[in-house]
């Protein structure tokens, strides 16, 4: 969650979305001449390829 910081107090902000339902999201505060944290804002996903089957023989993988 982006909010723009612009001086006021943000406990109220913070405390409303803590009592929120659900898990409680990464907040990350800008305005104040910081940038966000561009990282925290990306997925990672991995793709994992289970070669298992083939039983170690490696002409079979080079069929794949």
């Amino acid at each position: 969650m982006l909010i723009e910081d612009n001086g006021d107090d943000i406990c109220p902000v913070l405390k409303a979305i803590a009592a929120g339902e659900g898990p409680i999201p990464i907040v990350q505060l800008g305005g104040r001449g910081d940038g966000y944290m561009a990282a925290w804002m990306l997925e990672e996903v991995v793709v994992s390829i289970d070669t298992t089957a083939a039983g170690g023989n490696a002409s079979l993988m080079a069929l794949a």
